[in-house]
């Protein structure tokens, strides 16, 4: 599990512990703005990525794209 945080209650990464798990995340357990931001795959569109003429630096190449929770990263192979 690569999530840094959990929406879900009563998980050591939950919302109750989230101003412990990292020092810039003080304000969720000290300040009235307490949340972070939730984003619901209700709220996000599809995009297609178009290939750009990048010259002689674009060499294609596999990546992977992991599902972190909370983002995603791409990382190339």
């Amino acid at each position: 599990d690569e999530r840094e945080f959990t929406y879900e209650e009563g998980h050591e990464k939950g919302p109750e512990h989230w101003g412990e798990l990292h020092q810039n995340w003080s304000a969720c357990r000290e300040g009235p703005k307490t949340s972070l931001p939730l984003i619901s795959s209700a709220n996000v569109s599809e995009y297609t990525l178009i290939s750009a003429d990048c010259g002689e630096f674009y060499h294609p190449t596999n990546a992977t794209l992991l599902n972190r929770g909370h983002d995603i990263m791409v990382g190339s192979h």
